[in-house]
Formats: C-alpha cells, sequence, structure tokens
C-alpha cells in the first residue's frame, strides 16, 4: 500500500521565476483539491413526497491551501496575490505563458512511497487552469500570521497524479 507523509507535502508553481523552474510556495502546511463533480438540480415543489433532483452541468473543482505567511516569498505567496488581484488564470500547461501547473505534492521525497504530486492534466486551450478566488490573512496573539489561499479550476483539464520526476 502506497502512503504518502503529509511532512513531505507542499505546493509548487511553475513558471514565476522562469518559464521551466518551480517554486515552492513558502511555509503551507495544508492543501486541498477537488476532482470534477456535477451540480445537481432539486425542482421539488410543494406536495412532494420525495426530493426530486436532475444532474446539471460538470464543475471542474476548486482547491485550497493554507499556512504561513512569508512576505519574504517574492515568488510564491506573492504571486498568488498578483494572480488574484489581476484575475491572471494559472494555466494548466506552458504553452501560454506564466504562471503554469500549480503542483499539490502528496510526498516530495522519492525515497518513500506515495511520492508524486496532484496538478491539473496539462492542455493546449488556454481556459483550462485555476484561479485564485480569495486570500485571507489572519493572526493570534499567541501565534504566527497565517494565509488561506482558494480558488476555482476552470475549463476541462481533469486533476490527475504524477508519480515520476
Amino acid at each position: 500500500m502506497a502512503i504518502s507523509e503529509g511532512r513531505k507535502g507542499k505546493i509548487s508553481i511553475m513558471g514565476t521565476v522562469g518559464k521551466s523552474s518551480a517554486h515552492t510556495i513558502a511555509e503551507q502546511g495544508e492543501w486541498s483539491i477537488t476532482g470534477i463533480s456535477r451540480n445537481v438540480i432539486n425542482y421539488s415543489a410543494f406536495g412532494n413526497d420525495i426530493v426530486r433532483s436532475a444532474v446539471g452541468i460538470l464543475n471542474p473543482g476548486a482547491f485550497s491551501f493554507s499556512g504561513y505567511f512569508d512576505a519574504t516569498d517574492t515568488t510564491g505567496q506573492a504571486a498568488m496575490l498578483k494572480a488574484l488581484t489581476s484575475g491572471t488564470i494559472i494555466y494548466a500547461g506552458s504553452s501560454f505563458g506564466a504562471p503554469w501547473g500549480m503542483q499539490f505534492w502528496a510526498n516530495d521525497d522519492t525515497a518513500l512511497s506515495g511520492y508524486g504530486y496532484f496538478h491539473l492534466a496539462p492542455t493546449s486551450v488556454p481556459t483550462d487552469g485555476m484561479h485564485i478566488t480569495s486570500i485571507e490573512y489572519g493572526q493570534s496573539v499567541d501565534g504566527l500570521c497565517s494565509i488561506n489561499v482558494s480558488g476555482i479550476i476552470t475549463g476541462n483539464a481533469p486533476v490527475v497524479f504524477h508519480t515520476s520526476s
């Protein structure tokens, strides 16, 4: 059974420094990414004894990650803020420029089982990718400044698991 050690996870993004270089988004400790789902349309009416529903359109998914704020992470956390404020898509493939290729690592240590990361399958469609939809910062008197990033997946690129280096 291949399992992944959480302590070896990370989030990285391609193309914020150079077109083919990956940069780890600093100080993150948790991430999640949903795959494709289908919306459900409820068309129940007064007098129905049971819920009536139909399947609707496909929803490509969403993602989020959280950890600690790092003001010195100019190519990771700052790139997320720039993508949010500019409305820039984080492309699924490298054909359209930077940034591209968000990678949600289950385990980045090749010596351990479960090595690999989740990402969008690269496509040649400019609308396939991810959009940052919110960034939230927080602080407590007895803790470190936190950052929470959320976004949506757009287009038809499926979420896949990549196991080779």
